[in-house]
């Protein structure tokens, strides 16, 4: 063996024992790390599924509201009346029926 082939050996020797060596506990705390980054992606994606559920049914419900609000016809004031008269006298029925 060379001289230079050697003193390269020595060289990568002494530096292989200057090298911090990864220890059980380092592995257990890299595993711990990743688990809860695993952990937190997951919880990230379901929060993120149900606030898009959230955000559709609010999107839902206003598309409800605005077709709603588009069937209401203006009413003369009579008109108003008579209907409201109608309303008043279907639930004091229904309270009659609920009754007997």
């Amino acid at each position: 063996m060379s001289l230079v082939k050697s003193e390269n050996l020595v060289l990568l020797d002494s530096l292989a024992c200057q090298a911090p060596k990864e220890t059980w506990e380092d592995r257990d705390l890299k595993a711990v790390l990743v688990y809860r980054v695993l952990e937190e992606t997951l919880v990230n994606q379901e929060m993120l599924v149900s606030l898009e559920k959230w955000d559709l049914l609010e999107k839902t419900d206003s598309m409800e509201k605005r077709e709603a609000l588009d069937l209401l016809v203006p009413l003369d004031p009579q008109d108003f009346l008579v209907q409201e008269a109608n309303l008043v006298l279907m639930e004091v029925l229904d309270l009659q029926e609920s009754r007997v």
